[in-house]
């Protein structure tokens, strides 16, 4: 996308940028003081970012399906939403060169920042709902508020992520933004409750099966992608 040109996306922008900025800062900060697994956010780091070109764009409309959002659900789901965040910022800001030559700095910015806001908007309200999510991942006879938190992140993550670049687009272009959301993002949202369901299955087979369930389950990805 272009740089803004007219005032009101320039201040929505704004806006966004700045609470995708603070979410990166803050999640950083929290990350240095509580624990997390390194051994499984490298992986996930490198996992997702061997997929960034794996995407497919909707005919017709501006919405695509990527990989990545279910690596994302995953960190999400096993090491919470601090490095969920972090790994956020990494896809967005791997992504964004494609997005045309011109401004690359300011589209990687936004698409970090949009995606940054989502993110940890969604986790953090799955935590506040059904407590820390790999407690709920690694207990016995919770396989019902597990489904309920994964349905809760990704409800969350696919309406903000979805809004802001549609009400981006209505601004820039003078549009409705209800149109433009219907138009453009409503047929994505299969694509991102398949990723979700994706991401609940491996996490819940890698507390059976360890690391070696995540391996075995990128093929089965790969094939998803291809169909």
């Amino acid at each position: 996308m272009r740089k803004p040109a007219n005032l009101k996306t320039k201040w929505f922008w704004a806006t966004v940028s700045v609470a995708g900025t603070f979410a990166l800062v803050y999640s950083l900060s929290r990350l240095r003081l509580e624990t997390v697994r390194l051994d499984w956010m490298l992986v996930l780091t490198f996992t997702m970012l061997l997929s960034w070109r794996a995407e497919v764009w909707i005919p017709g409309v501006r919405s695509k399906i990527t990989l990545s959002d279910t690596f994302i659900c995953i960190a999400i789901l096993m090491l919470g939403p601090w490095a969920a965040t972090v790994l956020a910022s990494i896809d967005g800001l791997a992504r964004s060169p494609r997005a045309g030559k011109t401004n690359i700095a300011w589209t990687a910015f936004i698409n970090m920042s949009s995606m940054n806001v989502a993110v940890l908007s969604a986790s953090l309200l799955a935590v506040r709902l059904f407590g820390p999510l790999d407690h709920l991942l690694y207990s016995d006879g919770q396989l019902d508020r597990l489904t309920l938190a994964i349905g809760v992140i990704t409800l969350t993550n696919y309406l903000i992520n979805s809004s802001i670049a549609a009400i981006a687009i209505a601004l820039f272009r003078r549009q409705k933004i209800v149109k433009t959301w219907t138009e453009n993002y409503l047929w994505a949202s299969p694509a991102f409750f398949i990723g979700a369901i994706a991401a609940g299955v491996i996490c819940k087979a890698i507390t059976i099966l360890g690391f070696y369930s995540f391996v075995m389950s990128l093929p089965i990805l790969l094939l998803t992608y291809i169909a």
